[in-house]
């Protein structure tokens, strides 16, 4: 079987388009692999890095659109693993006491679930967001929530990536999640509903208000009423009353995303999802204002994220501390190591 690295399939072509947070942590690398340089201009690249290409672009680095106003710790250092994670529960658990959202971010899927065990054993609830499958799927619950006074999530490096942890929750994944389960009841297969992931009994911020409710019975009403909607549901059964899991979750993303959406089902759950999300963002509005007033951003600080391990690579660490302080919302980060670890063998 051939097999070719991701450098070498990278190089064979003669354009590369990519976008990520961290192109100025291997600029050295970006350079002599593919003859790319990182700067904060357009203007064209002569620079060959000794590849055929003689006139390459720059990569540029695009500055962030509000100061960043995380603080970067320096990382403590034990002498053994034992004494680094006695510590680092020792702090998660003080910052719980105080009502500040932790993250912590783990090297591998062992590590996160023994983290979260330890944190059980101290009093201190927490949610695990790894590669495990039972917890993939109830990704998008766990990281609307992390950024919620008290809440600790215990997480691989990779886990959660791509999507904003806001301080205070997130109203729109908050919403999605309400509207998928409101269909669920009505729509699914008892077995496909089984199969649906849960949520936890004070995920949402508050009861819906009248108006939202109904707007959400109406949102099923016409989706049990939108015909076209079950005939393009290739595994819909029970006479066309109920949709696939597939269907539903296709549905739910479209009508709950900015794109254009089709059918009177489609169209009412994007009303209805718009309805839900406001109420919730009403909700946590109050605890989001106490996160960013001045008296409270000095004591809390916002999100925290603790490192147990570093990475071979500096792109995933910096990825890590780049989950504090989004959107100039204010945040922290600290690592806690040993010289047991990996990195100073």
């Amino acid at each position: 079987m051939a097999q070719v690295t991701y450098q070498a399939l990278f190089r064979s072509f003669p354009k590369l388009c990519g976008m990520t947070g961290t192109a100025m942590t291997d600029a050295n690398e970006l350079g002599t692999t593919y003859g790319l340089q990182v700067v904060q201009s357009r203007a064209r690249s002569k620079t060959s890095y000794g590849h055929p290409t003689s006139l390459l672009l720059h990569v540029l680095k695009i500055p962030t659109a509000l100061p960043i106003a995380r603080r970067d710790y320096p990382d403590v250092v034990f002498r053994n693993r034992e004494g680094a994670n006695a510590a680092m529960l020792n702090e998660v658990e003080r910052l719980h006491k105080d009502g500040r959202p932790v993250l912590i971010g783990t090297t591998n899927v062992r590590m996160s679930d023994q983290t979260a065990k330890d944190l059980e054993e101290r009093g201190v609830p927490c949610q695990t967001l790894n590669a495990n499958p039972d917890l993939v799927e109830r990704e998008s619950e766990i990281v609307g929530q992390a950024g919620r006074l008290g809440v600790v999530t215990v997480a691989t490096n990779m886990a959660g990536r791509g999507t904003d942890i806001l301080l205070g929750g997130n109203p729109s994944v908050m919403a999605r999640i309400r509207v998928r389960d409101a269909l669920a009841a009505e729509l699914l297969s008892d077995e496909d509903l089984a199969a649906v992931p849960k949520v936890g009994e004070n995920f949402f911020p508050c009861e819906l208000p009248e108006e939202a409710s109904s707007a959400l019975e109406e949102a099923i009403a016409a989706c049990k009423g939108d015909s076209a909607l079950f005939a393009s549901d290739n595994d819909s059964s029970d006479a066309g009353k109920l949709l696939s899991r597939e269907a539903l979750e296709g549905l739910v993303s479209a009508a709950c995303e900015a794109g254009p959406v089709e059918g009177d089902g489609a169209v009412a759950v994007r009303e209805a999802a718009t309805a839900i999300k406001k109420s919730f963002a009403d909700a946590l509005s109050e605890e989001k204002e106490k996160v960013n007033c001045a008296q409270v951003v000095l004591e809390l600080g916002g999100l925290y994220v603790v490192g147990t391990a570093r990475h071979e690579s500096r792109r995933v660490d910096n990825q890590l501390r780049g989950r504090a302080g989004r959107q100039g919302d204010p945040g922290a980060t600290r690592f806690f190591l040993s010289l047991d670890d990996d990195i100073f063998r």
